[in-house]
């Protein structure tokens, strides 16, 4: 982290690219501050779940845009986006926009399926389905993956999401990660970003774990 903020302040550096845990170690470090990181326009973060509390701790110690970009290689990466106008909106009060991954990019279209590939309504939860011209033909030689994950021109991500009324994708977890407790549904990257919000928690991770009364815990 403090070669990245000296490099920023030595150069003049303008955009940076960060994956949420590299975000997280380079505003958590003491010694960051200390450099001039005023060059700095833009940080693009992306590639996995981001805490609420990591977010506002960038924004506090950053005076620059902020983008996030949701997506998969088999999507050649672009899905969505929370561009810097959410950011700020999100910081002026619609908190909720932090734990979004924005809208669709233009030419992308994206919606919510369920098991039996229905879309779902509003402030439901579905399997994000996706097409555009983008979108992988298969996987070399992989026959059978490939017609798992491509069904009807759309590709199937594995990441269960809901959308808002605005438009806005809430992902809430990957489709093998969402845990069955007692015929419940409980999503692991929202019981994350939950510990993360306390002040003595850095990070945390959850996983299932078998259990003979509720099956999973």
């Amino acid at each position: 982290p403090i070669e990245v903020a000296a490099t920023i302040a030595r150069f003049g550096v303008t955009t940076t690219v960060m994956a949420p845990t590299m975000v997280a170690m380079f505003v958590r470090h003491a010694g960051v501050a200390e450099h001039d990181l005023s060059s700095l326009r833009l940080l693009h973060y992306g590639g996995s779940a981001i805490g609420e509390a990591v977010l506002r701790e960038t924004c506090e110690l950053l005076d620059c845009d902020l983008v996030q970009g949701y997506g998969q290689t088999e999507a050649t990466q672009g899905v969505c986006f929370l561009g810097p106008a959410d950011h700020r909106a999100a910081l002026a009060g619609q908190s909720a926009l932090l734990a979004s991954c924005g809208k669709p990019f233009p030419g992308v279209q994206v919606r919510l399926v369920d098991e039996n590939l229905v879309p779902v309504g509003p402030g439901e939860i579905g399997q994000i389905a996706v097409q555009s011209p983008a979108v992988m033909a298969g996987y070399w030689q992989r026959d059978e993956e490939t017609r798992t994950a491509l069904r009807h021109g759309w590709l199937l991500t594995g990441d269960l999401a809901r959308r808002d009324t605005e438009g806005y994708f809430h992902i809430v977890d990957r489709d093998k990660d969402m845990i069955v407790s007692g015929g419940e549904n409980v999503y692991s990257a929202e019981v994350e970003n939950a510990l993360g919000l306390h002040p003595e928690v850095a990070e945390a991770a959850v996983i299932a774990v078998p259990d003979a009364r509720l099956g999973e815990r």
